[in-house]
């Protein structure tokens, strides 16, 4: 935490693979988390009338997938 401000702030401690790219200089890797894409499993695309009517549709999808 920084004094002043009181942000918290965290750096990386150990190279972590999210690519399908071998790097064999940084092993071991830290976490082995090799994935075909970052993009989201489901797109969720907010509206104004979701926020002016206080609605949360990014929790709501959250919430459909948990159950």
């Amino acid at each position: 935490m920084l004094p002043h401000s009181g942000l918290t702030l965290h750096y990386a401690n150990a190279f972590h693979r999210y690519s399908g790219t071998d790097y064999p200089e940084r092993r071991p890797y830290y976490f082995e988390l090799s994935v075909a894409s970052l993009a989201p499993d489901v797109v969720v695309e907010p509206t104004w009338d979701d926020y002016i009517n206080g609605r949360d549709p990014v929790m709501n999808a959250v919430a459909a997938r948990l159950r």
